[in-house]
């Protein structure tokens, strides 16, 4: 199911529409249908222009966002923590060693803050390659997972 996703994706990602979309356009008027080949590559262009020169991403993530709201304050007692991964930049992780966050670290931002609030917690890190070739490290195939989070120098781990 993991590679029939990404595969999708490939596919289903607004920059591979377009391209699929300019392509079909090309075949089109190649074979003489003008008309629908137009349409496609008009299709092709409001895709571009939608993906890159608006706000509609941040928009549409800041609605699912908004779904769930953030608590007005934390937990009198928390006893353990999942800490969804997909934080970490895996390639250079891999190839240099060391710590290369995304844009996705304040995951492990706000784990470290709830951590040094409540350090009784355990953390449970999930999180795997999430490449096809499954030839990077992801947050949690390392031997120690927390041994990232330890650098911050949490008594415990």
């Amino acid at each position: 199911m993991f590679l029939i996703s990404k595969l999708f994706w490939v596919f289903a990602q607004p920059l591979s529409a377009a391209f699929l979309f300019s392509l079909l356009a090309a075949f089109l008027v190649f074979v003489g249908w003008r008309k629908l080949g137009g349409f496609s590559a008009l299709l092709a262009a409001l895709i571009l222009f939608v993906t890159l020169f608006t706000t509609t991403g941040t928009v549409a993530l800041q609605k699912l966002e908004a779904r769930l709201p953030r608590p007005a304050s934390d937990p009198a007692e928390i006893s353990c923590m999942i800490v969804l991964g997909g934080a970490f930049d895996n390639e250079i992780n891999t190839a240099r060693g060391g710590i290369e966050f995304n844009q996705a670290a304040d995951r492990f931002v706000e784990a470290l803050r709830l951590a040094r609030n409540h350090p009784e917690a355990r953390i449970l890190i999930s999180g795997g390659d999430g490449s096809i070739s499954g030839g990077y490290e992801g947050e949690a195939q390392r031997p120690n997972a927390s041994s990232r989070l330890s650098a911050f120098h949490r008594k415990g781990w």
